[in-house]
């Protein structure tokens, strides 16, 4: 369990510990856990920007786009607890990794996606984590305070269209599907059969949801 110092005198909480007060932690790192979860099975997956729209409590809420777009709710997580108390569920933030960012910032992105993660879930919220990973160095912590056996979520969007981004997804999809053997992967994106047919036939439940661009391009042909 995380040990937070409440007695801290003239010092503002710059870090959001209150995020991890009920947290556990994993690894070397500290990545906050999130708690398992399974039978999960989302409608729709919404995103966080479009969070205003008439609520389906069997929509759940993620976070797949611009960093910029979902910054405030890392900038006053307390705000939104009770617009997204309203829908299905939470997918944790899908903050950027890049291969060429400093490890340090990618560790931090993994850790405050989990912190928020865990915050939500000591809410009362239902959570399932999102693994994003760069390359083989941040494998490892891509999996850390994912609980073995349960549901992950993954974004494919825009990672098939590209022969080189496709072959780096499968590889640490293949590491991380080992690692966590998970039950259940939802994917928001595409899931062609090269990346994904393997799995299925291991008996890996895969739902695939549409992403948001993808749903307007269809609109404009039609």
């Amino acid at each position: 369990m995380a040990k937070i110092e409440k007695n801290r005198k003239s010092c503002k909480d710059v870090y959001k510990s209150f995020l991890v007060e009920d947290a556990y932690y994993d690894g070397d790192y500290e990545i906050p856990v999130i708690r398992e979860i399974n039978n999960v099975n989302p409608k729709n997956l919404i995103l966080y920007s479009d969070r205003n729209k008439n609520p389906n409590k069997e929509d759940w809420i993620c976070f797949y786009e611009d960093d910029y777009k979902i910054n405030s709710f890392w900038n006053a997580p307390r705000k939104y607890l009770n617009i997204l108390s309203k829908y299905g569920g939470v997918i944790t933030p899908d903050y950027s990794l890049y291969r060429d960012m400093p490890l340090s910032m990618q560790i931090w992105n993994i850790f405050r996606s989990r912190a928020l993660g865990s915050y939500l879930q000591s809410n009362w919220i239902k959570v399932v984590p999102n693994v994003r990973f760069s390359d083989e160095i941040t494998y490892d912590i891509a999996c850390a305070g994912v609980k073995k056996n349960s549901t992950i979520t993954f974004s494919t969007y825009e990672l098939m269209k590209i022969k080189k981004e496709k072959e780096i997804f499968k590889k640490g999809l293949d590491y991380v599907i080992r690692k966590l053997t998970p039950k259940t992967l939802i994917i928001y994106g595409t899931t062609p059969y090269d990346v994904f047919g393997k799995y299925k036939l291991q008996g890996i439940e895969i739902l695939s949801y549409e992403s948001k661009i993808s749903k307007i391009h269809k609109m404009e042909v039609n």
